[in-house]
């Protein structure tokens, strides 16, 4: 018995410490947004460093997926909400894929595509926090 909880315990703490490791995207469009204001050369390697958190951020988000979704299978959930929650991880995963693609293009010269990587950001980031509000008030769905 006390094996299965230090599993539990385990595995919430590696899920508890991943949500707090992707508030990466609550910070991504003021990141962004800082980077406008730097020279050409900072600009780029701040922009390749945001590119690099994302990729992280991308294989973070898979194992908070997994966690979760061993963690929903000993709860109590509406289909509602688990259905939200599905939903709000694609979408950050979504946005956080086309922000990747949106800054390599940045990255190679196309300065048009900045504005999308802003607003991908600004799209994860606000599906993040959806989802943080969902998973501490599961009784709102």
């Amino acid at each position: 018995m006390g094996l299965i909880v230090l599993f539990l315990q385990t595995l919430l703490f590696l899920h508890v410490t991943g949500a707090i490791t992707l508030g990466f995207y609550l910070l991504l469009p003021l990141l962004l947004h800082s980077s406008l204001k730097q020279p050409e050369d900072a600009r780029l390697g701040q922009l390749r460093l945001i590119r690099h958190l994302n990729r992280i951020g991308q294989w973070i988000l898979l194992a908070q997926l997994a966690t979760g979704g061993y963690l929903i299978s000993l709860g109590t959930y509406s289909a509602a909400w688990i259905t939200a929650v599905i939903m709000l991880f694609t979408v950050v995963g979504a946005a956080g894929g086309m922000l990747g693609v949106a800054l390599r293009r940045v990255i190679n010269g196309r300065t048009e595509a900045m504005r999308q990587a802003f607003w991908y950001s600004a799209a994860a980031g606000l599906a993040f926090v959806l989802l943080l509000v969902l998973k501490k008030f599961p009784q709102i769905l």
